[in-house]
């Protein structure tokens, strides 16, 4: 009996340390292989989200005016044409035009480059002034959709959104049941000398995809 005790490996000896250790790592290996499948699945169900949300394909925008008549007969002169042509997935659109989407027509309906709408009480910063602009998102998809941010920029600086009017009404986060629209108005406070007013909406937030509006 004394002898197979003798036998019995030492809790103590290397062999069983070495065999706890082994145990310890091959079961490190086994959760990381699954955390690495978890993440693995979430990436490809971000991508295919992201892919299906932009129609699996470039989301094609056509320009027209407010009225309906294509933007580009507005203006023979390139340089008043209430559109550009898009650079680096922009679109540029001017106010009295729509821009549509496989999701969303947005119209820019107006822009108040030194509206006089602020509350009293809350004034721009000194050496700004406040600008207003009018839009109308509406879903022409047959799905709601989740309306995102609206940022200003002058003359390239980014500018800081002015809550204090009484009309505002800020499309960030709005959903819109399909065949619906959301009337928006938003309020940025901008240097007074500037010259060059944009107002960017990211259409899709999987690839960055924008339009632009350039204040008139």
């Amino acid at each position: 009996m004394s002898n197979e005790y003798n036998q019995l490996p030492n809790p103590q000896s290397g062999e069983v340390q070495a065999a706890v250790s082994n145990a310890l790592a091959e079961e490190k290996k086994k959760k990381r292989k699954k955390r690495l499948i978890i993440l693995a699945v979430v990436i490809a169900v971000i991508v295919v989200i992201g892919i299906l949300s932009s129609g699996g394909k470039d989301n094609g925008k056509t320009v027209e005016s407010i009225d309906g008549k294509p933007a580009s007969t507005q203006s023979a002169n390139a340089e008043t044409d209430p559109a550009e042509e898009p650079t680096e997935g922009e679109l540029k659109v001017k106010p009295g035009n729509a821009v549509s989407s496989d999701e969303l027509k947005i119209s820019f309906i107006s822009c108040d480059t030194n509206s006089k709408n602020a509350n009293k009480y809350v004034k721009p910063d000194k050496g700004n002034k406040l600008v207003r602009a009018e839009f109308k998102f509406e879903n022409i998809s047959d799905s709601d959709v989740i309306l995102n941010n609206i940022e200003c920029y002058a003359d390239d600086k980014k500018c800081d959104t002015y809550y204090g009017a009484d009309d505002d009404a800020s499309p960030t986060l709005e959903s819109v049941s399909p065949g619906r629209s959301f009337d928006a108005v938003i309020y940025f406070q901008v240097p007074e000398d500037s010259k060059v007013i944009e107002f960017e909406y990211e259409d899709n937030l999987w690839n960055g995809e924008k339009t632009v509006f350039v204040a008139e």
